[in-house]
C-alpha cells in the first residue's frame, strides 16, 4: 500500500486563520501515517515541523480537507511538498462524486454522509468567546486537531469505497488534485496590486460621480436626492413623490446614573415632507416593483428606456455612467484596498482559485475576484512568480 499522509494545522484566528494576514501564526501540526496513530506537535516546541516533514518524506498521497488552506501554512513554514506527490481534498472529491452539486462540502457533513461520528467542538467554543488558538489550552486543541486529522482519513476510506467511485472518477480526483497545487502557488504568490494609485483613481471616480450627481440635481430641480434608492430614484424617473422624515439634533442631559450631568445629542423628529417629480420617462411594462406606484430602476431596464430628448439623454448618461463608476471604485479602486487593510496584506493580493463552486466545473475566483478584473482595474496588477 501506497503511503498516505493526512494532515492538518490548527492556527490563530485573524480572518479565520489567513495565512497571509502576518498576525497570524501556525500553533500545531497534526500527521498520520497510513493508520497509525495521529501525532501532534506545536509552534513553541524546537522540533516543530519534524513529524510533519517526516511524513512527507515519505509519503506518495497527500490527503486533507480544504487542503489547499493546510499546504500554505506548510509554505510559510519552509516546508515543501516533494516532487511527485499526488494530493487528495476530500471536498474535492466530494464535488466531484457528487456531480459537481455539493460545493464546499464540511468534514462535519461528509462525516455524517459516510455515518462518521462528528468533529469536536470544544475548540469552537474558544473562538465564539474570541480566544485565539495559541491561548486555549494545548490538550484541548490536540484532541481537536488529531480527531480532524482521524476523521478526514476515513471520510477519504469511505470516498474510496462509495458505490459513486469509479476508476476514472478516482483519477480526475487526483488530477484535479494536481491542478489545486498549482493553484496553491499561485495563491501564495499573489498579485502586485498598486494600492496607492487606485486609491488616487477612486477619489477621481468620487468626484466625477458628484459631477454626475450636481448634473441631475440641475436637471431636475432639486437640490438633494438619494440616487440608491429605489424609491426616491423611480420618482425622479417615472414621476411620483417620496416621503421624508426631517430630524434636528438636540442636546440633552443625563438626569441620573453614572453619566449624570453629561450632555448628549439626539436627533429629534420635526415633520414628515414630501418630495413630488414630475418624471422624464414613461415606465416599461412589466417593470413595476411590488411597492404601488414604484417601477424597476435596475441598470438593464435604464439601457431599455427609451431616449428621444436632449434631456433623456442627459439623464440616462448620467446614471449609467454613475452606477458604472460605483461598481468600478466599490469593486477595484476603493474595495481592494479595503479588502487589503481588512486582510492585513501589504503588496500583493490574495484571491482564492475555487475549484468546487461552479457546476460546470469551472474555476470560479474570489475575495477578490481576479478572474474578472475589468480593464481598469488590470493596470494596478503585476504578476510575481518565484520560481
Amino acid at each position: 500500500m501506497s503511503k498516505v499522509l493526512t494532515i492538518d494545522s490548527e492556527t490563530s484566528i485573524y480572518n479565520k486563520g489567513n495565512p497571509f494576514d502576518p498576525r497570524n501564526i501556525c500553533v500545531s501540526l497534526h500527521t498520520k501515517l497510513n493508520a497509525s496513530p495521529t501525532k501532534c506537535k506545536f509552534y513553541d516546541e524546537p522540533d516543530f515541523t519534524s513529524l510533519t516533514r517526516k511524513g512527507l518524506s515519505s509519503a506518495k498521497l497527500l490527503v486533507g480537507c480544504a487542503i489547499k488552506f493546510d499546504i500554505h501554512w506548510l509554505t510559510n513554514l519552509g516546508i515543501k511538498l516533494p516532487v511527485g506527490i499526488r494530493v487528495w481534498d476530500c471536498m474535492l472529491a466530494e464535488f466531484i462524486l457528487s456531480g459537481q452539486t455539493n460545493s464546499f462540502a464540511s468534514l462535519n457533513s461528509m462525516a455524517e454522509f459516510y455515518g462518521l461520528g462528528q468533529k469536536h467542538d470544544e475548540v469552537a467554543d474558544y473562538w465564539k468567546k474570541g480566544i485565539s488558538t495559541e491561548d486555549i489550552p494545548q490538550e484541548i486543541v490536540e484532541e481537536y486537531g488529531n480527531w480532524d486529522v482521524d476523521l478526514t482519513y476515513q471520510v477519504y476510506l469511505k470516498q474510496l469505497e462509495d458505490p459513486r467511485m469509479t476508476d476514472k472518477i478516482r483519477k480526475l480526483i487526483l488530477l484535479d488534485g494536481a491542478d489545486l497545487l498549482v493553484l496553491q502557488e499561485m495563491e501564495y504568490n499573489g498579485l502586485k496590486y498598486n494600492k496607492g494609485r487606485s486609491l488616487e483613481l477612486a477619489t477621481e471616480c468620487q468626484q466625477r460621480i458628484k459631477e454626475l450627481e450636481d448634473e441631475l440635481f440641475r436637471i431636475g430641480g432639486i437640490t438633494k436626492l438619494n440616487f440608491d434608492s429605489d424609491d426616491q430614484l423611480s420618482a425622479y424617473l417615472y414621476g411620483g413623490s417620496y416621503s421624508e422624515d426631517l430630524y434636528t439634533p438636540v442636546v440633552s442631559v443625563y438626569k441620573s446614573g453614572p453619566r449624570k450631568g453629561q450632555e448628549y445629542t439626539q436627533n429629534r423628529f420635526v415633520e414628515t415632507i414630501t418630495h413630488n417629480f414630475g418624471g422624464f420617462f414613461n415606465p416599461i411594462k412589466g417593470t413595476a416593483l411590488k411597492k404601488e406606484g414604484l417601477y424597476s430602476t435596475a441598470g438593464d431596464v435604464l439601457k431599455q428606456l427609451r431616449a428621444t430628448t436632449k434631456m433623456q439623454k442627459l439623464v440616462i448618461g448620467a446614471l449609467l455612467e454613475r452606477a458604472d463608476l460605483n461598481k468600478l471604485s466599490g469593486t477595484y479602486y476603493a474595495g481592494i484596498p479595503q479588502l487589503m487593510e481588512t486582510m492585513g496584506w501589504t503588496e500583493y493580493i490574495h484571491p482564492n482559485y475555487n475549484q468546487v463552486i461552479a457546476r460546470t466545473g469551472r474555476l470560479s475566483s474570489s475575495k477578490p475576484n481576479a478572474q474578472n478584473f475589468s480593464a481598469e482595474g488590470d493596470v494596478m496588477l503585476e504578476s510575481r512568480f518565484d520560481y
